[in-house]
C-alpha cells in the first residue's frame, strides 16, 4: 500500500473477479480498488493499457485511471507481481435491461470513435492475433484427439475467409474487448464506469461490437439473440457511430469468429470438468450461421 501511498489501512476484503485477485481496501483516505495480477501480462502492457485509459477519459469516456506510484508509474511490482490500485467508483453490476443495453451501446459507439493515432499498439488479449495463434498451437498440440477441440478447430477453419481477406480491412479503433456486465458500473440507473481493460487494443470495432451484443443480448438457454435488446442495443451504437456497409455485410461472419475464439480461450482456460460448458459460443455460432 506504501506504493500507492494509501495510508494505514482499516479495512480489506475481497472484491469480485475470478481472473485475477481483486480487494477493496478502505483508508484514512478513502476507498479502493486494488488489483494483483494473475493472467500473464508484461509492465510494457500493463503500463499501455493503462496510457488507454488515460486518453478515453480525456475524450469523455467514463474510466477509472489507476493512482500513480511513488515511481510516477501506476504499476506495483513485488516479487514478480503486479498490482494496480484505482479509487472506488459508486456503482454496481446492472441487470440486463433496455435501459442498460442502450446506455452499453451508447458508450461503445463513442468509445469507438475516440482517435488512436497517438497510441501505440498491445499486444495483449484473446482478440489479439498473437494470442489467437498462440491458442490454436496448444489446442492442436495438447487436445489432439478429443471431439471437442475438433469441433472448435473446424469452426475456426470455415473462418479462414473472414480472416484472411476481411479482418485487415475492417476500420479499427480502441476495443475493450471484454465489455459483460461485471466490467461495467451503474448508479440510479445511470452508467458511471467502464472498468477492467486488461484486453483493450486496437483492433477492428465489429469485434467489440459483436462480443458485446452477445454478452448482452444473446439468450443462452434459446439459442437466440433477444430481439428487443439486440435492437436497443444496436440502435444506440448507431446514433453514435453507424456500421459502415462491409461491417454490415460481414456481421454474422464477425459474430462467427469473435464466437469461436471466446469458446477456444474459455476451453484452454476451464477445468476438465467445466470444459463442456465453455462450448457455448459455438451455439452463437449455430445461430448466426442459420440467420446470416
Amino acid at each position: 500500500m506504501d506504493f500507492f501511498c494509501l495510508g494505514p489501512v482499516a479495512k480489506i476484503r475481497k472484491a469480485g473477479g475470478d481472473a485475477n485477485a481483486n480487494f477493496i481496501v478502505a483508508t484514512d483516505r478513502g476507498r479502493f480498488f486494488v488489483k494483483i495480477t494473475l493472467e500473464p501480462h508484461t509492465r510494457d502492457n500493463k503500463l499501455l493499457g493503462a496510457a488507454y485509459v488515460a486518453h478515453l477519459k480525456v475524450q469523455g469516456i467514463p474510466v477509472v485511471p489507476g493512482l500513480p506510484g511513488n515511481d510516477g508509474t501506476t504499476i506495483c511490482i513485488v516479487d514478480g507481481m503486479m498490482a494496480t490500485a484505482q479509487r472506488v467508483v459508486v456503482g454496481s453490476n446492472p441487470n440486463i435491461t433496455l435501459a442498460t443495453v442502450s446506455q452499453i451501446g451508447e458508450v461503445l459507439g463513442r468509445m469507438h470513435l475516440v482517435p488512436t493515432a497517438s497510441l501505440p499498439q498491445r499486444v495483449v488479449g484473446w482478440l489479439s492475433p498473437e494470442y489467437v495463434a498462440n491458442n490454436l498451437l496448444r489446442i492442436r498440440r495438447d487436445f489432439c484427439d478429443n471431439p471437442d477441440a475438433i469441433r472448435i478447430l473446424s469452426a475456426y477453419d470455415s473462418c479462414e475467409e473472414f480472416t484472411r481477406d476481411v479482418v485487415p480491412k475492417l476500420p479499427r479503433s480502441i476495443i475493450h474487448g471484454d465489455l459483460h456486465s461485471y466490467n461495467v458500473l451503474f448508479s440510479n440507473g445511470q452508467l458511471t464506469a467502464v472498468v477492467d481493460w486488461e484486453d483493450s487494443m486496437i483492433a477492428p470495432s465489429l469485434m467489440d461490437f459483436v462480443s458485446s451484443a452477445a454478452y448482452w443480448c444473446f439468450d443462452f438457454d434459446k439459442g437466440s439473440m433477444r430481439p428487443k435488446l439486440y435492437r436497443a442495443f444496436r440502435e444506440s451504437y448507431e446514433k453514435e457511430r453507424p456500421l459502415t456497409d462491409p461491417e454490415i455485410k460481414h456481421l454474422p461472419d464477425c459474430m462467427r469468429y469473435v464466437a469461436v475464439l471466446q469458446t477456444m480461450w474459455r476451453f484452454l482456460n476451464s477445468t476438465k470438468r467445466e470444459r463442456r460448458q465453455s462450448l457455448w459460443g459455438l451455439e452463437v455460432c449455430s445461430w448466426h450461421s442459420a440467420h446470416s
